[in-house]
């Protein structure tokens, strides 16, 4: 049975099987299609917290600015008046600024992946090695990384061997771009690396 989306507006195909599946547990037949359901469910959204370690640095430095005015002014008696409590306060607020800013927190849809022939095992394995290698492979976002991965996998110039746990790695020696796919399919990393690496493998 053809069934067109009610989401995306494709036409989506319900074998037999699953209408007989739905009908035996009461259920009415989808109105969307897998891809749709899937993106709705929240399997593609993928939470991803950044750290900033110049924020850290900062928080450190503003830190002991805060400590050092309040030792010399409570302890010492150093430093008189109103200026070092203002001192004190601004560097301890400020401090605390950049501890809260230490890290950002983003949101990706990664849904875009069911476009592709080759997959991560998963969409948190998927944005964890994108930030490890994006700057080494030169990929400003996600889909760009995992295309690029795919097109490794698929250009017949890329070299490829069976190595000793059964994954399969590939390796174009023009672009050095290096890709591990595990023996069940999906992709376990991208990345550049040397022809002496590969042979290594």
């Amino acid at each position: 049975m053809k069934i067109r989306c009610v989401q995306c507006g494709k036409v989506f195909e319900l074998s037999q099987n699953e209408i007989d599946f739905y009908y035996s547990k009461g259920l009415d037949l989808p109105k969307r299609c897998k891809s749709c359901r899937d993106k709705n469910s929240g399997k593609y959204i993928v939470t991803y917290s950044e750290k900033h370690s110049i924020n850290l640095f900062f928080f450190v430095i503003f830190s002991a600015i805060a400590v050092t005015v309040a030792y010399f002014d409570f302890a010492s008696h150093t430093f008189t008046g109103a200026l070092p409590i203002i001192v004190m306060s601004a560097s301890a607020l400020i401090s605390f600024i950049f501890l809260c800013c230490f890290k950002t927190y983003k949101r990706y849809d990664v849904s875009f992946s069911n476009k592709y022939k080759f997959n991560f095992y998963d969409a948190e394995n998927l944005i964890n090695h994108f930030y490890k290698h994006k700057d080494d492979v030169a990929c400003r976002d996600v889909e760009s990384y995992l295309k690029k991965a795919n097109n490794v996998i698929l250009d017949k110039k890329s070299i490829h061997k069976t190595i000793a746990n059964g994954d399969m790695v590939y390796y174009n020696k023009k672009t050095e771009d290096y890709v591990v796919l595990a023996k069940a399919g999906y992709i376990r990393s991208y990345y550049k690396a040397s022809y002496n690496h590969y042979l290594k493998q």
